[in-house]
């Protein structure tokens, strides 16, 4: 039968706040104040967690001993089919959703063994629009919405902008051409769009922020779009 490994952090992780200082997870999860974990790869943990609630594989939960990855491993839990462990689809879009429903952060702060602060903390550099794993080590799940999610508020694209022109461009025969953009000019709009999303990683928006911030990402997309490429 395959064990997958589930490798459960001791301490905060290196730029936390409580950097160092021991999660006690491990005493957590057995006495069901920590009832899941969140991962990056979902489709991958999917797969493993399809085959474990099929019989044909176990989930061991594990620490290190001693030093991370310098020291041997030690499992404290092992989850097989009949403690219902799975897998659920997570994505953060200003709020943590799953299957379309909004789950409160400190709900899910909670069920994953940490306060608020802490929660945050741990994934500020989250992804956001990336689909996350949320490993559940019971039968747990958070509900998902029946019907699809309703479409925002439809963006009129606007006009695509043309690439600026060179005046008197002795090359063209006096006559005015098209600059040809480069890597860093293009770069500067790819900045433009990092720094939207700069300031809502670590705490949640209104849905009419969002849908503003969404509205203002795709008029620079559409912009981008008109200037990655050059003309003869």
């Amino acid at each position: 039968m395959k064990t997958y490994v589930l490798m459960i952090a001791k301490t905060f992780p290196a730029g936390h706040p409580r950097e160092g200082r021991l999660t006690h997870f491990r005493g957590r999860i057995r006495q069901g104040m920590k009832i899941h974990t969140i991962r990056e790869n979902y489709e991958l943990w999917k797969k493993r967690m399809e085959e474990i609630r099929g019989g044909a594989a176990v989930l061991s939960l594990r620490q290190w001993d001693g030093v991370p990855r310098r020291s041997p491993q030690k499992e404290f839990l092992r989850l097989t089919a009949e403690d219902k462990a799975g897998v659920q689809k997570i994505v953060y879009r200003g709020r943590w959703e799953i299957g379309g429903n909004a789950i409160p952060r400190e709900e899910l702060a909670a069920h994953d063994g940490l306060d608020d602060k802490d929660f945050t903390a741990w994934h500020k550099r989250v992804s956001v629009f990336a689909p996350l794993a949320l490993i559940h080590f019971t039968g747990f799940r958070y509900p998902e919405a029946d019907e699809e999610l309703e479409e925002l508020e439809a963006v009129e694209e606007p006009e695509r902008p043309r690439p600026p022109l060179l005046k008197n461009n002795k090359h063209a025969g006096g006559k005015t051409a098209p600059v040809k953009h480069s890597r860093e000019f293009i770069g500067e709009y790819a900045g433009r769009i990092s720094s939207l999303f700069g300031d809502h990683l670590v705490c949640d928006i209104t849905d009419e922020e969002w849908i503003c911030l969404q509205n203002k990402l795709e008029k620079l997309i559409v912009e981008i779009r008109g200037l990655s490429y050059e003309r003869p």
